[in-house]
């Protein structure tokens, strides 16, 4: 067991910047999601892109919203998603959120 098998995303706090870029398009700023003081959900597309030549895991699939790079499947999902899927690239409805009061975290979650 990998420790990640209940979590389809994994990585964001590498991509913090990223997020609060995305999220800077939606009129979010830095102190709003630092001092969050209700939950910020906003809407996106992410798409799903095997990452064919990643040399830490070979079935590795980055997870991209408008072209920044916000995390990885788990292990688990993107051996799930490469035995489906190959190497197609695939647009799932996501949102990213910060919760209130977390100390501006920013993470991502498939849409509900």
């Amino acid at each position: 067991m990998s420790g990640d098998d209940d979590q389809l995303f994994v990585g964001e706090s590498f991509y913090q910047s990223a997020f609060l870029a995305l999220l800077a398009g939606r009129g979010h700023t830095k102190t709003d999601v630092s001092s969050a003081r209700k939950p910020i959900r906003e809407s996106f597309t992410a798409r799903l892109i095997p990452e064919i030549n990643n040399p830490h895991d070979a079935n590795a699939v980055a997870v991209q919203i408008n072209g920044r790079q916000v995390a990885h499947l788990s292990r688990s999902n993107a051996a799930n998603y490469r035995r489906a899927f190959g190497t197609k690239v695939g647009d799932v409805p996501v949102e990213i959120w910060v919760k209130a009061g977390g100390n501006g975290i920013v993470s991502v979650w498939p849409a509900s």
